[in-house]
Parts: C-alpha cells; sequence; structure tokens
C-alpha cells in the first residue's frame, strides 16, 4: 500500500464514503472504506483508467491501493433511511420484549443474553469512527436508548416480581388472628 497524497485526490468535500469488505490475492479479508467522488458509484470507481483506489481500514491508515491485488469486494448493506423509520423497532409502542426481541416470560439469562448482543450492536463507541449519515446515527444512538431502556424496565418488573412473591409468601405464613400469633410465639419459645 502507498501513502495518501492529499494532493492527488483533491478536498475531501467533493468526495462521499463507501463501506466496503476487500478480499486481496494474498488471503488477506479488509473491511474499511472507499472514498469514491460524489457524482460517481463504487462500480464506476473501480472501472475508472486510475490504477489505485483511495481506502481507509476501520483498523488502519488511509492509503492508496492497488485495483490489480483486489479480489474480490462487497458492499456491505448500511440501511437507507426509509429502511430505518419503517423498522419494527420503530413502532410506536415501548414493549420491552418487542425491542429486545423476546419471548413474554422468557429465562432471565436469555433476556440478558439478548440485551447484552444488542446493547454491543448499537453501542456509540462501535460507531464513533465512522463517518455515517446523520440518520445512520441517529438510528444507533435511539436504538442504544431503546435497548437499555428496556432491558431496565424488564429488571425493574423483575425485581418487582421478587418483591411481591417475597410480600405474598410472608403473608401466607403470617397467622391469621391474634389467637394463632400467640400459638406461634408459645411455639417457639423454649421450655
Amino acid at each position: 500500500m502507498f501513502e495518501r497524497n492529499s494532493v492527488d485526490q483533491g478536498s475531501d468535500d467533493n468526495r462521499k464514503t463507501i463501506a466496503v469488505k476487500m478480499h486481496f490475492e494474498d488471503g488477506q479479508v479488509v473491511s474499511g472504506v472507499c472514498y469514491v467522488a460524489k457524482t460517481r458509484s463504487l462500480g464506476e470507481e473501480l472501472n475508472q483508467p486510475g490504477a489505485f483506489l483511495d481506502f481507509e481500514p476501520y483498523d488502519g491508515e488511509r492509503a492508496f491501493i492497488s485495483k490489480s491485488t483486489i479480489v474480490r469486494m462487497l458492499r456491505l448493506d448500511v440501511p437507507k433511511a426509509d429502511q430505518l423509520t419503517r423498522s419494527k423497532y420503530f413502532n410506536d409502542t415501548a414493549d420491552p420484549y418487542t425491542i429486545l426481541n423476546v419471548q413474554r416470560g422468557e429465562l432471565p439469562a436469555v433476556i440478558q443474553a439478548a440485551y447484552h448482543k444488542l446493547a454491543k450492536q448499537y453501542h456509540p463507541d462501535r460507531f464513533s469512527g465512522l463517518d455515517l449519515p446523520p440518520e445512520m446515527s441517529a438510528y444507533a444512538a435511539d436504538m442504544s436508548r431503546r435497548v437499555n431502556e428496556a432491558y431496565s424496565m424488564l429488571l425493574v418488573a423483575e425485581k418487582d416480581a421478587a418483591v411481591r412473591h417475597a410480600a405474598e409468601a410472608a403473608a401466607a405464613a403470617a397467622p391469621k388472628n391474634a389467637y394463632e400469633a400467640f400459638r406461634m410465639h408459645a411455639a417457639s419459645r423454649p421450655s
């Protein structure tokens, strides 16, 4: 790979980023973003006469790579703005089971696993280094907030159920009247 020279490509104001996964001749697979002219698609950029592509891996530095070393390139599917608003998660209900994609009455361990999976998927730090469109950033932030709120709601409901169950058990074991209370007290005293 060659170092990037900003004079060669001009300003980034005239360029857009496209998230891709590239497979190279040497078997290496790298995910990152390609910088292409705003007026071109990724296919048009690859078919341009130039021998190099402006690429920045997610875990590396931006550089020019030789187009001839690329064996396969997959565009990573980033949802379009209209897909985000149609998502099942963007409904007006605040049902925590729907948000976490679990069934009612599911075991706490399953709910926790679903929460951890979604929390990692939508965590803000995961997207902090990416140049995402504003609607995608808003979607990720909203989903992170919704996932955390849904899990908090289920935790509170679980604790309330445990307290209610303990109170019901204590009430069932409690004496029904003064006579039973006296008998229980007398039976517990040492002779």
